[in-house]
């Protein structure tokens, strides 16, 4: 919770669910109904913002009498605010959350932001857009002070999900880690993460981070030895990939997308994740049939060059993606097995980031990092041991990541 200056106050619905128990929102609804309270409906999912509440005009008539009374600190209270900040509001895994990732959620309730003009400028520009009346400055304190940072671990990957994630990077780079505040963060992520995560599934490395996908280890085994199949794990390594296969088409058809240059990366990106997250029983019935757009008649080409070019790399896909495996599922609990290799990438990556690099780095005493996936939010200042660290990490599993540093 956190007071404005108009008498509102942000309150959370985890929070007001937690006092008032699953029926509040009849309970919020009877109390403004009987002009106990009013409410301000505007909230942003985008910007993590939630709606605010005031007590009624009628009953803040400062003629009538008062009573004053004084809250004390209420150590039950605290204990229950921490217990819900550290309530994990995505789907949740089945196994402990492990020391690395309870860590990552820990130091999200240590962040704030400290927002530059741009900053200011584009939450203005959100709220502006919805109509919302909030400004800029109410959005940061109210951010700053809020009990609740969101953190969860999501099923399918074993990821951290919080309100970092997805957060835009001109705020994004605005954080702060309370206990230095005067220090800016940095950014360490590598560089092409899920091609590159895709590249080295092994039989070796899934057998022993992702042991419950077993099935998968002996397709791994047949393949990963192949040439086309080191030849993709090293272009993935490199990141190199999207450039590759984008000189690959243009030799091939004689053309490139029809794009301006620098859009041909992305545009390239995209393609490259159709093929490796897509039905392929689909794709490949649809290869025959005929196009009637550009877009459609791009993909396919593209879905044909990949198969030529790698087809180890094919193959394997596609018969990881044939196994059944109860636990890929989406949100919603529909079944897709054809997302089997983004479940095995995710997983392999989730494994290295929480049990292999999180601890190497709280053994040195870095203490001060929180994750986006593959991406270390760090303060600038650990910059060159971090690095240091995640270069060892993942060469000690015979990995050789691209790391990219932003600050």
């Amino acid at each position: 919770m956190e007071e404005r200056k108009d008498n509102y106050v942000y309150i959370h619905s985890d929070i007001i669910q937690n006092v008032l128990g699953s029926n509040y929102n009849k309970i919020i609804n009877v109390l403004i109904e009987e002009q106990y309270i009013v409410v301000n409906p505007y909230y942003s999912k985008h910007l993590h913002i939630c709606k605010s509440y005031a007590i009624h005009p009628r009953l803040m008539d400062e003629s009538k009498p008062l009573l004053t009374v004084i809250f004390k600190k209420s150590a039950v209270l605290h204990k229950k605010i921490k217990r819900i900040a550290r309530t994990n509001l995505s789907k949740c895994v089945d196994d402990a959350i492990g020391i690395g990732r309870q860590h990552v959620i820990d130091m999200t309730a240590e962040l704030v932001l400290q927002p530059d003009r741009e900053a200011l400028n584009y939450v203005d520009n959100c709220f502006s857009s919805t109509s919302n009346p909030n400004t800029a400055e109410m959005y940061f304190h109210y951010w700053n002070t809020n009990p609740l940072k969101g953190c969860g671990v999501d099923a399918f990957g074993k990821r951290v999900h919080s309100v970092v994630t997805n957060m835009p990077k001109v705020l994004r780079r605005c954080l702060r880690f309370i206990d230095d505040p005067t220090m800016p963060v940095a950014e360490l992520d590598i560089v092409n993460s899920q091609p590159f995560f895709l590249s080295v599934l092994s039989a070796v490395l899934v057998d022993t981070f992702v042991p419950e996908c077993a099935a998968a280890v002996a397709i791994c085994r047949r393949y990963e030895a192949n040439a086309d199949y080191i030849w993709f794990r090293k272009l993935c390594g490199n990141g190199l990939i999207y450039e590759e296969l984008s000189k690959q088409y243009e030799n091939r058809y004689g053309c490139s997308y029809g794009v301006a240059d620098n859009d041909a990366r992305e545009v390239t990106k995209g393609l490259v994740y159709g093929v490796f997250f897509s039905d392929y029983s689909k794709a490949v019935n649809g290869l025959n049939r005929v196009s009637y757009t550009e877009h459609s008649k791009l993909k396919k080409n593209f879905f044909r060059l990949f198969m030529d070019i790698f087809p180890s790399v094919y193959s394997s896909f596609k018969e990881i993606k044939s196994l059944y495996w109860s636990f890929t599922v989406n949100r919603q609990g529909v079944h897709k097995q054809y997302a089997n290799n983004c479940l095995l990438a995710q997983r392999l990556e989730s494994a290295i980031m929480f049990d292999c690099l999180l601890p190497a780095l709280l053994d040195r005493g870095i203490n001060c990092v929180v994750t986006v996936h593959d991406c270390c939010i760090i303060r600038r200042a650990d910059v060159a041991a971090v690095k240091r660290v995640m270069l060892d990490t993942f060469q000690s599993l015979g990995l050789h990541p691209e790391i990219k540093v932003v600050s």
